[in-house]
């Protein structure tokens, strides 16, 4: 699941801003330090 949700954001980085993406990957990087609850907000 995780690494599906991160090839849809490489897929979206093309087509959106930069800002964009880091902010997806704060989110990924403090949902991951939570654990499984990941699968859940994603």
């Amino acid at each position: 699941m995780i690494y599906r949700k991160m090839m849809t954001i490489l897929r979206q980085i093309n087509g959106s801003s930069a800002r964009f993406w880091v902010n997806e990957m704060l989110i990924l990087a403090s949902l991951k330090l939570r654990g499984d609850n990941t699968v859940v907000l994603l």
